[in-house]
């Protein structure tokens, strides 16, 4: 096992020696950090017997007792002796001897030094079952849950409080609830952009939202990236919709080549937080370099965007009818901001973005 602590924090850790460079999540902070290539040892003396012993890094300054004569030492910090003089030496020992003393007369020692135990850490990118299987989970992580209720269930309750307001107050709570439904739309919006950015770090599991509530600034900002991403694409056959007064081929054409589009601009322009980054050549070169896996990534937005459209153009559908294909779409939704962070986290070198 390799054993270290988190640079953030300083709390200790330990994962297989298979996960050597690897990126992972501190339990306790939650900061990502890189396990080591191997657990860094501290190498010394037990001054009673002569014993050889090696000690984590992490021990540095705690106490232990020989693994051979079982007398109660110090792990020293991790000096190295040869830079040394004979008298800073003599008055280390002396110092780990005395420290050695006092742990001894007291009765608190720790188990044996190798006995060290540490937390495991969450590593990035480690999967429980096949893929394919798993990323339909991906929103089924306690934060995605919560997420979840509040997309789902907060616009609905507020129709069905309406209900049973009173006229006087009808008006004044209709003003509410529709501002309610907007901060929701705003935050999913922020929500679904952090979905991408924790899954381009390489996470599989929907992220915390309220360990950083954002601004409504942020919210905004965030809304109108995605909004904007969408009207540029979109824009020019909307504008063909209108002058033609109904769909024919050229609207057909531009909205497909919006939606083959679509994938990449969105997910620039929140990698680059602006959707300023969508460039004609950026979104020219990426498609290029990554056109295999891209083209299922757009197979996954026209199968969303299908379900969206049946969501909202389906006729004399039920209540519960509604409800449902509504829970659909935005858990749908999650799963393609993870697999569009996927994406990234998977071609970033094809790819070569540098966002600022």
């Amino acid at each position: 096992m390799i054993k270290f602590t988190c640079d953030k924090c300083g709390h200790k850790l330990g994962v297989g020696d298979d996960h050597a460079g690897k990126r992972g999540k501190c339990p306790k902070c939650q900061s990502v950090i890189m396990v080591p290539e191997k657990t860094i040892l501290i190498n010394f003396n037990c001054e009673n017997c002569g014993e050889k012993i090696s000690a984590p890094a992490t021990r540095a300054g705690k106490k232990g007792t020989c693994p051979r004569c079982k007398v109660a030492l110090v792990v020293p910090a991790a000096h190295d002796l040869t830079l040394l003089d004979m008298e800073e030496l003599e008055d280390l020992k002396r110092q780990q001897r005395a420290e050695a003393e006092l742990a001894e007369r007291t009765d608190e020692q720790d188990e044996e030094i190798d006995a060290e135990s540490s937390d495991e850490i969450e590593l990035v990118d480690e999967r429980k079952l096949p893929w394919f299987i798993d990323v339909f989970l991906y929103p089924l992580s306690k934060p995605g849950l919560i997420h979840l209720a509040i997309f789902i269930g907060i616009p609905p309750a507020i129709t069905v409080l309406q209900n049973f307001v009173p006229g006087v107050l009808y008006v004044f709570f209709s003003f509410a609830g529709l501002a309610v439904r907007v901060l929701v739309f705003l935050y999913m919006y922020w929500y679904l952009a952090e979905c991408i950015r924790d899954s381009a770090n390489g996470w599989v599991r929907a992220p915390e939202g309220f360990g950083s509530i954002p601004e409504l600034e942020d919210m905004f900002r965030q809304g109108m990236n995605i909004i904007g991403c969408f009207g540029i694409l979109f824009g020019p056959a909307l504008l063909c919709l209108l002058i033609a007064d109904g769909p024919g081929l050229p609207f057909w054409m531009l909205s497909g080549a919006a939606l083959f589009l679509y994938p990449m601009a969105l997910l620039a322009a929140v990698i680059f937080d602006s959707p300023g980054a969508i460039g004609a050549t950026l979104l020219i070169r990426s498609i290029s370099v990554t056109f295999r896996s891209y083209c299922g990534l757009v197979l996954l937005f026209v199968a969303v965007a299908g379900l969206v459209a049946a969501a909202t153009t389906m006729p004399s559908r039920s209540r519960l009818a509604s409800f449902a294909l509504s829970a659909a779409c935005v858990y749908a939704a999650m799963i393609t901001a993870h697999l569009s962070g996927r994406f990234y986290w998977r071609n970033q070198k094809k790819l070569g973005w540098k966002p600022g």
